[in-house]
């Protein structure tokens, strides 16, 4: 099984990310913007812009939560948008649509030939399309086919790439361990641990260790092609310094709030700290803003998943009592805090670590793995019919080969392919030698009746990357 990558190259010299949107509009995090006016070299150094002033047609729909989708600027056959730029080859990754409508043909070229089509949908609002284009004339230009009967812009990402550089490339692996995938308006974003750091001994516990780098995002559209938007939560100080542990980050859309909110396992390096720590943004790829840590209920707190029920409301699942037990704490109603509403979902299980909790058909699933740190071992599953109840424990989700170590693994994560209607379990397979190097597998689950299985990842592959 190869690792998963990001389309990202190597050997960056040239990178522009472009947000289409009136001037008055905030700048999303990341980019820069683009207000509709002539080609010219912006104050940020960069030469771009339209072939006449369109400032006047910009839209920003203000949709909370939809970072650059919120905005674009509509395109006809008429129009066109140049980039100014080194003669090479780019990386290319074009979004268009309305964050709030759906419908026409999109068509739109790049250097003349057809990189985006398709047609808005309400599960699908915005297209993306990613390629690789080659520079002769010093310029990329962006134009509408004459059969198009819609051209919203949203943002452009344009990255220089060295022709010789590779995917697989261990620095190219994608950065988010231990993470979630989350869905919201058509568009999938993978967070996790960037464990991009030398890995050491922590001597005290005997275990590998990476310093803090931060919490990573990714976006894709089919769970296939993924583009990598940066640190939605960056390294910093006190709980987020690099020589702390900032583990198991999940992230939530409260649809009250139109906020996004990002729940983590907060520790020391001997990992006797054991707290949660919440950060929030306006944007599902940040940047987060820290809030702190807590003790959830007052009880230590380890590995750790958030689930978001049908009804909206959300609750924290952690290990605690040194992973001899679980709990499930409501939390409240801005996802930030708990209500004290909790339940201890079963016993006599010895350690257990690493859950993750998902509804299908009105019954509630909690996948844990055993407690050995990095080395893989054998899942265990449970069920229930309400999300606070008794979970019967249902043993091992996996038979016959790979049931012992879960096909080297440990998972992260339970999320639902929209596409497909099919469950995934997102997992870890470390690396102790190289914890940033360490790859990810995507298990099939199988349902029957209230019992899961586990396919094996060599079964089932996922695009490319399989």
């Amino acid at each position: 099984m190869e690792p998963l990558e990001s389309r990202l190259n190597l050997s960056v010299s040239f990178s522009a990310h472009i947000n289409f949107q009136p001037k008055a509009s905030a700048v999303p995090s990341g980019y820069v913007a683009d207000t509709g006016t002539p080609v010219a070299k912006r104050v940020n150094g960069l030469n771009y812009g339209w072939s006449t002033d369109v400032s006047a047609s910009a839209v920003d729909r203000k949709v909370p939560g939809a970072g650059i989708y919120s905005t674009y600027i509509p395109m006809n056959s008429r129009l066109a948008w140049e980039i100014i730029l080194p003669n090479g080859t780019y990386s290319v990754s074009l979004s268009a649509g309305d964050a709030t409508r759906v419908g026409g043909v999109y068509q739109l070229d790049v250097n003349g030939k057809q990189f985006l089509t398709g047609t808005p949908t309400r599960r699908q609002h915005i297209l993306k399309a990613a390629h690789n284009v080659t520079v002769t004339n010093n310029r990329l230009i962006l134009t509408s086919e004459k059969s198009a009967t819609a051209a919203n812009i949203d943002a452009i990402d344009v990255t220089s790439i060295a022709t010789t550089s590779s995917l697989q490339s261990s620095t190219n692996v994608i950065q988010a361990h231990g993470g979630d995938i989350v869905y919201h308006n058509g568009v999938y974003y993978w967070y996790g641990e960037n464990k991009n750091a030398p890995t050491t001994t922590q001597r005290k516990i005997g275990q590998p260790r990476a310093n803090v780098v931060g919490v990573s995002v990714y976006e894709s559209l089919d769970l296939h092609t993924w583009d990598y938007r940066g640190l939605a939560l960056p390294v910093g100080t006190g709980d987020l310094s690099p020589s702390g542990v900032v583990e198991r980050p999940k992230v939530l859309y409260n649809a009250h709030t139109h906020q996004w909110v990002m729940w983590m396992h907060i520790d020391n390096a001997t990992y006797t700290d054991s707290r949660v720590g919440v950060a929030v943004s306006d944007s599902p790829i940040g940047p987060f803003t820290y809030r702190g840590s807590f003790k959830p209920l007052g009880r230590m707190s380890r590995d750790m998943t958030v689930f978001q029920d049908d009804d909206g409301v959300a609750y924290l699942v952690f290990t605690t009592d040194n992973n001899d037990s679980l709990r499930i704490a409501q939390m409240n109603s801005s996802y930030t805090a708990l209500t004290g509403k909790n339940v201890k979902p079963f016993s006599g299980q010895g350690q257990r670590e690493a859950p993750q909790l998902f509804k299908r058909d009105g019954r509630y699933y909690l996948i844990t793995s055993g407690a050995t740190w990095f080395k893989p071992n054998a899942a265990m599953y449970a069920v229930s019919s309400k999300v606070l109840g008794k979970y019967k424990p249902m043993g091992n989700p996996i038979s016959g080969t790979g049931a012992s170590t879960t096909f080297s693994s440990q998972g992260a994560f339970a999320f639902e392919d929209v596409a497909t209607g099919n469950w995934y379990l997102l997992a870890d397979q470390w690396n102790t030698k190289n914890l940033g190097a360490s790859k990810y597998v995507f298990l099939p689950i199988k349902f029957s009746g209230s019992k899961i299985t586990l396919g094996s990842p060599t079964k089932w592959r996922l695009g490319v990357f399989a």
